[in-house]
């Protein structure tokens, strides 16, 4: 997981997810379109976004703290495989969307003296892969 410009994210390609606004109750849902940077607008401004790109295999989150915009994306392409879980979870404020998937990746952890110095998985970030019933990696 790296941490990202708004620049450096491609909005030529289509992407599933969300993105919700400060003075809205619900989140804005995509399915399989390409998003504007026109988006990220001062006020209202987006408090949490998910984005999975199947065609580019990234997935970009957004999050927004003390007015300013974070952003940090994953390229499933680069990490190990055998290192991921993927779990899906209940939503209820997604109009039209009941789970979405995440993707958990584990890190090897340091020898552990209570473990007789083997070294163990931990869990160390987590990433978005789209809705129920969409392909993932």
């Amino acid at each position: 997981m790296k941490k990202l410009n708004i620049s450096d994210i491609d909005f030529s390609i289509n992407y599933q997810g969300y993105y919700w606004y400060s003075n809205s109750k619900h989140p804005i849902v995509i399915l399989n379109d390409k998003i504007s940077e026109q988006v990220f607008s001062t006020l209202p401004f987006i408090v949490e976004a998910n984005f999975y790109s199947k065609e580019c295999n990234i997935s970009i989150s957004i999050k927004n703290i003390d007015g300013i915009y974070l952003f940090h994306q994953v390229n499933f392409s680069d990490i190990k495989k055998n290192q991921c879980t993927v779990d899906e979870y209940l939503v209820h404020n997604l109009e039209g969307i009941s789970k979405i998937k995440m993707l958990q990746y584990w890190e090897e952890s340091e020898q552990e003296e209570l473990l007789e110095n083997m070294s163990t998985l931990v869990p160390s970030w987590i990433a978005f892969i789209g809705f129920v019933n969409k392909q993932y990696i």
